[in-house]
């Protein structure tokens, strides 16, 4: 997590900005001319919407040119889980279950912010870890646990992430059902979302 210290970060804008790079539904990247590396990500897949907890997720993985000629090295996983209270600091385990079969993934990082509704704008700040963090997440407003009227003010956002081996990713991509398991959570991901993370994958593949 040390790419977070001393950021702002706006993934409404990102979003935004990607739209018109998109490659396959669902999924866009950019071409970044100062590391001349290109970034490859999902759209932000919502993977619960209840009156307690809001949970998203989005894939990214990076190239070095324009144009993919070596195979990625790496596959982020981020997950936003919007909620009352942290949910996952003590037990942070990662497994994905494809067609049945558990993939144990590892430890999730986690960061720990608060969120602030000000000037229908929502923004979370850095409460634990780094109290200098600051980023905007997009938050429908069809979010539940937003609809009493305060936003997302004095609610928690976790921020978590780990990378996935390619090698691991391709082969859960190619499974019919998917769930994802974190902590005591669990959470399936739709068919419409399986093709966002085909799409993803052959975005990244070598033809």
């Amino acid at each position: 997590m040390n790419r977070h210290r001393m950021v702002f970060l706006s993934l409404l804008m990102l979003m935004a900005a990607h739209l018109a790079n998109a490659q396959a539904p669902g999924v866009h990247s950019e071409y970044m001319k100062d590391n001349k590396t290109t970034r490859v990500e999902t759209n932000l897949l919502y993977l619960l919407n209840t009156p307690d907890q809001f949970v998203e997720l989005i894939l990214r993985s990076w190239y070095k040119g324009e144009t993919l000629s070596k195979a990625p090295t790496r596959v982020a996983l981020e997950i936003f889980s919007l909620s009352k209270k942290p949910l996952y600091e003590g037990n942070k385990a990662l497994t994905l279950v494809a067609d049945g079969e558990e993939l144990p993934i590892g430890s999730v990082s986690n960061l720990v912010l608060t969120g602030e509704t000000k000037n229908g704008a929502d923004t979370f700040y850095g409460v634990r870890g780094n109290p200098n963090v600051g980023m905007q997440v997009p938050v429908p407003q069809s979010a539940e646990i937003k609809l009493k009227g305060n936003g997302v003010s004095g609610l928690s956002l976790e921020w978590m992430e780990i990378d996935i081996k390619p090698e691991q990713f391709f082969k859960l991509a190619k499974s019919k059902t998917m769930a994802l398991r974190l902590g005591k959570s669990s959470f399936t991901f739709t068919e419409a979302q399986m093709n966002i993370i085909r799409n993803f994958a052959t975005a990244i593949t070598l033809q």
